[in-house]
């Protein structure tokens, strides 16, 4: 640990989104500034990204604020006058087959309702000693009790089933809903809406960070490790670019995907409880694929991609399974967004993004049959393949149930005697809003508030 010190602070923030954010305003506004963010990318974000196009912008992050009067960041919005007056919906229009054939809208809803029954129930096991296996094994057992009860369409509620499958996925950032713990399921709260923000989320990003003086942000700052020991009093940040930081607490607002593929970010290695925690929960991708197109050439609010069981597609195709339909977007009446749900984000990722059009296209032209237009541009997501955030956000895992781990374990300081040294925080650090850019927020703010509480 000998090594040129670039500068002493008090509290030391790494990565500028949501939660280095709200704990940076904590800590400021209860007149704390001897505080530095050390961000790695060029901008504050961190799973924000807002990008301009024609006369509007497209988020490839984080697009919605879920919940109203109860998300404070909804709230922060309403006040400066930054929400759309329309709101969005997922999964809506024509739900075809890849054969081209329509479902009845009578039969989807019904598939629906019933789906959204199951996954009600599961919630109950929060509160229970005994529980299934996983939220799959739940869905999967329940649904087939479903079809046995039922007398027609059996074949296609199965594929209906499937379609939904692939839309939970995408739901919970998981690559098999057997990931998902059936214990945890109903301690997720938030609200069902999906509120758009009238200039993309980065208008929330730039509200909050201007409540801070510029001097606070330190971009194209990648940490490459913490050092800390029982025998320092002070933590030590060690960045790519060659810089040293001292501190007296460090808030580690990183993903859970980048604390997995880092084992040695902590030197020496975080206490058990926390490895333990780190190892048990789960962290995977969803993908956005944006087709952006010269005019609008379709006449519903999205095309929902049901496949037969039996299809078969080439290998270099068969990601496109993995899309559970194309969405219309807020604001932008000419793009088309995909979404991509389980093993096929990391094999769209591989790709480039004119093949991913051309496959897209491929797909669009094969349920609807007929000729569809190539969009003029692809814009499309590669958040598994960045080295810092390895995915899209975390998710509660069986493994979680036997090791008695979850956001909760994962929030606790790191103690040196008395002193929180470094803490963790994110959106898989809040057990109720995990997933979620007001749940990363407050994260940020609930550490802050420890620190607070220990200076105080």
């Amino acid at each position: 640990m000998n090594c040129p010190v670039n500068h002493h602070y008090q509290v030391i923030i790494v990565g500028a989104g949501m939660a280095g954010i709200g704990a940076a305003l904590m800590l400021y506004e209860n007149g704390y500034k001897d505080i530095k963010i050390l961000e790695a990318q060029e901008e504050a974000g961190g799973r924000i990204k807002t990008v301009p196009i024609q006369n509007g912008f497209i988020d490839l992050g984080a697009q919605w604020i879920h919940g109203t009067n109860d998300n404070c960041l909804y709230r922060l919005a309403k006040k400066h006058k930054l929400l759309a007056d329309e709101m969005s919906e997922e999964g809506s229009g024509l739900y075809i087959r890849d054969d081209g054939f329509v479902f009845d809208s009578a039969l989807v809803n019904e598939v629906n309702f019933e789906l959204r029954k199951i996954t009600l129930e599961c919630e109950k096991f929060v509160n229970e000693g005994s529980f299934p296996t996983s939220v799959g094994n739940f869905i999967q057992e329940k649904f087939e009790a479903y079809i046995e009860r039922g007398a027609s369409a059996l074949e296609m509620k199965k594929e209906l089933y499937d379609w939904h499958i692939k839309f939970l996925l995408v739901d919970n950032s998981c690559c098999s809903l057997q990931d998902l713990s059936a214990k945890e399921w109903g301690r997720y709260i938030t609200g069902p809406e999906h509120v758009n923000l009238k200039n993309g989320y980065k208008s929330l990003v730039d509200l909050l960070i201007s409540m801070l003086p510029t001097e606070v942000f330190k971009y194209n700052s990648s940490v490459s490790k913490v050092c800390w020991s029982k025998d320092k009093d002070y933590a030590r940040l060690h960045c790519v670019n060659g810089e040293v930081y001292d501190c007296d607490h460090v808030i580690v607002t990183l993903s859970l995907g980048f604390l997995k593929h880092s084992p040695n970010f902590f030197q020496p290695q975080l206490p058990c409880r926390l490895s333990v925690t780190i190892s048990s929960m789960g962290f995977y991708g969803i993908a956005k694929i944006f087709l952006i197109y010269d005019d609008k050439w379709w006449n519903t609010n999205g095309f929902q991609i049901v496949w037969r069981r039996n299809t078969k597609l080439h290998k270099s195709r068969n990601w496109i399974r993995y899309i559970t339909g194309f969405d219309v977007v807020y604001n932008q009446p000419n793009v088309l967004l995909g979404w991509v749900s389980g093993e096929g984000v990391p094999a769209m990722e591989e790709l480039s993004e004119a093949d991913v059009g051309k496959h897209c296209t491929e797909l669009l032209e094969m349920i609807l049959n007929k000729s569809v237009p190539n969009p003029s541009k692809v814009i499309r997501t590669k958040w598994m393949s960045s080295p810092w955030i390895r995915g899209g956000y975390c998710h509660i895992t069986p493994q979680c149930d036997k090791t008695k781990t979850g956001p909760l374990t994962l929030s606790e300081p790191v103690f040196v005697g008395d002193v929180p040294r470094i803490l963790l925080a994110g959106e898989a650090c809040n057990a109720k809003h995990f997933s979620t850019t007001h749940g990363a927020f407050e994260s940020g703010q609930i550490q802050a508030q420890r620190i607070l509480d220990y200076l105080k």
